[in-house]
């Protein structure tokens, strides 16, 4: 009989422990299925939103920081990720389960309870203290470490100025330098966090110490607190300390992740340009009458002016070539028309709206531009074009690149609009690059076209046809050529000249224009 009950007890036990492992198996998939839920989660909604977020930013915001530094403040999405996927879901995990061992050990002896709340007291106290040096240093390690990262972005898109003026060993050396102290931050931060870690593991084991020693001595006392309860308070207490390391190390991540969005906040509290989730184009025909009323410019108080009391009309469908000597603010007025910058006084309208008083989704929409430098991104020829408009289908595109003169270029191509292109347009002429540009403006359908320096790096042979084409699109667009050597064979209808004191126009029916500072 006792055999049996032996033998039933064992299965007993068994099956309790085969449940058990069951379950914890499953609390642990669960666990981490949350874990990568959540880091997905976050990932897909402020990541998108902090990207949004950046592409809304005015463009002097992205001409006073390195293209380094924005990256590394965009690496901060990714450690919130890592800190709110991984300690916050490890925190609500392990505070119930705090509370709950803590409430067991107070129920075994409230002597023994004071003494580990004490020492847990102590490694709180422990870790408030070492808060600020750990903050320090971890802000200055990001700070070295973005600097860094600019440094090799910069020379990295630059690599053709470094290779002709066999700049590798002096990179090389200040490249070592700035490793060099980017390692050493980190260093001091992670020997910053091994003391810690040491502190509190040896306040662990002092906790340890303590318990079995006033848990002797209540032992001895004969007040009921048995051996047994000793070992099982001793248990409880370890299980209790583990959620309690957790918490130290937690407290960390968490000055991690606080840097991580103090650097965000740098670029999410940066106002954004107005945008309208639905933009209207501007009513009437084909319009593109450009009026600049009384207008004055500085990028800030502390430059001089660039233009005072500038007035200039650009007219409708006509080809106003836009000439001065290099500074003196041709493609700054480009940039003013687009809204990357605001005048200091006065207005610019387009077609009786002022500049102001319009989205920049709107604005822009009624733009198109050539710049000196044309971008064209990693992708095929079409994936290129069809950024310009996304609605825009294989025949508008292929209408377009007929007027920009490409079409016939592209198909020669062997795989014609599929045709990869690299970083920059990497396969391609300049003259090519040149007219796609041209194709992605006019893909915008805009009321005005700008060619802001788009011959300037043309031998003169390509720069005569590039000419050529630009005369075909005459009166289909308003277009201003913004150039300090003309080419030839453009047919222009009126010639500005941005001069040291007066803009003057070859036009002998245009009004007296402006001033423009010196």
């Amino acid at each position: 009989m006792d055999a049996i009950q032996h033998q039933s007890t064992l299965v007993a036990i068994a099956v309790g422990l085969v449940m058990f492992m069951l379950f914890s198996s499953a609390m642990t998939w669960l666990r981490q299925y949350f874990v990568l839920h959540t880091g997905n989660r976050i990932d897909a909604v402020l990541g998108s939103f902090v990207f949004s977020h950046l592409l809304h930013l005015p463009v002097p915001y992205f001409e006073q920081r390195p293209t380094g530094t924005l990256v590394a403040r965009l690496h901060g999405v990714e450690t919130v990720r890592e800190f709110i996927s991984g300690a916050a879901v490890s925190l609500l995990l392990d505070l119930p389960f705090l509370f709950i061992f803590l409430a067991v050990m107070f129920w075994y002896s409230w002597q023994l309870s004071l003494v580990a709340l004490l020492l847990m007291t102590l490694i709180t106290v422990a870790s408030l203290l070492v808060t600020p040096m750990f903050r320090e240093r971890l802000d200055k390690q990001f700070m070295l470490g973005a600097k860094n990262q600019a440094f090799v972005t910069e020379y990295v898109a630059g690599m053709e100025t470094v290779k002709s003026l066999q700049m590798e060993p002096v990179l090389v050396q200040k490249y070592g330098e700035n490793l060099a102290q980017y390692l050493a931050a980190g260093f001091a931060t992670k020997q910053l966090s091994n003391s810690f870690n040491v502190v509190v593991n040896g306040l662990e084991q002092i906790m340890t110490l303590s318990i079995l020693v006033v848990g002797a001595l209540l032992v001895m006392r004969n007040d009921g607190f048995t051996i047994g309860m000793l070992v099982a308070f001793q248990m409880f207490a370890g299980r209790m300390t583990q959620p309690m390391l957790r918490l130290a190390s937690l407290w960390q991540e968490f000055q991690q992740a606080n840097i991580a969005v103090k650097r965000l906040g740098d670029l999410m509290d940066v106002p954004v340009e107005p945008h309208t989730l639905t933009p209207a184009r501007l009513q009437g025909g084909a319009g593109g009458c450009v009026e600049l009323k009384d207008v004055s410019f500085r990028y800030s108080d502390k430059h001089p002016y660039l233009y005072r009391n500038l007035n200039l009309t650009l007219k409708s469908g006509k080809l106003s070539v836009l000439m001065g000597p290099s500074g003196c603010g041709k493609s700054t007025l480009a940039k003013m028309l687009q809204g990357f910058y605001w005048p200091s006084d006065g207005s610019i309208q387009l077609d009786g709206y002022d500049l102001r008083h319009m989205a920049a989704n709107e604005l822009r929409a009624n733009f198109g531009v050539v710049p000196q430098e044309t971008r064209l991104f990693s992708g095929t020829i079409y994936d290129n074009l069809q950024l310009a408009n996304p609605h825009a289908g294989f025949e508008e595109i292929v209408h377009a690149c007929k007027m920009a003169e490409i079409h016939h270029v592209i198909e020669q191509l062997p795989q014609g609009y599929q045709t990869l292109v690299g970083e920059n347009g990497i396969g391609l002429s300049g003259g090519q690059k040149q007219r796609i540009a041209i194709a992605r403006a006019l893909l915008k359908r805009p009321r005005v076209l700008i060619f802001d320096e788009a011959v300037s790096n043309l031998d003169q042979a390509t720069a005569e046809h590039f000419a050529s084409t630009i005369n075909k699109l005459k009166g289909k667009v308003t277009m201003l050529f913004i150039t300090h050597q003309l080419p030839k064979a453009l047919q222009v209808d009126e010639v500005l000249n941005f001069g040291n004191q007066e803009t003057e126009a070859s036009s002998a029916n245009h009004p007296h224009l402006a001033t423009v500072a010196a």
